[in-house]
């Protein structure tokens, strides 16, 4: 099984200075925040599946929204064989070479986001 929080962890101690939430953004959480979400719409065969992982960055400025986008592109991008919990993840592939303009929030911010396909065996860590 793979958690959300899970995810929310192995971005947070590889880019320790951002502020990372499963969901939704916290009423009390500062401008400069990223929103984690993920989805497994296909069924596992022979043990592996895909699962379809956004990460929602919400900046002061866009060149900020797009220098943390590429953060976390630059972390996640190709990575191979580390545990998400109890599963393995075989390799991860961005869907969009650069970050999605989303437009503003209701309180002028900037989102953009990162969609990354994972590519996840039931069998975890080899």
């Amino acid at each position: 099984m793979v958690s959300l929080i899970d995810l929310v962890n192995v971005i947070e101690k590889e880019l320790p200075e951002l502020n990372v939430y499963p969901l939704e953004y916290p009423i009390s959480s500062p401008t400069e925040a990223v929103l984690v979400d993920m989805d497994s719409t296909n069924p596992a065969m022979s043990g592996v599946f895909t699962m379809n992982v956004q990460f929602k960055v919400r900046e002061k400025h866009p060149s900020l929204g797009e220098a943390t986008s590429y953060k976390i592109r630059n972390v996640l991008e190709h990575k191979t064989n580390f545990a998400l919990g109890q599963l393995q993840v075989i390799m991860v592939q961005s869907q969009n070479p650069v970050p999605l303009y989303m437009g503003k929030d209701t309180d002028g911010s900037y989102l953009y986001s990162n969609n990354f396909r994972f590519l996840m065996n039931e069998g975890g860590k080899q």
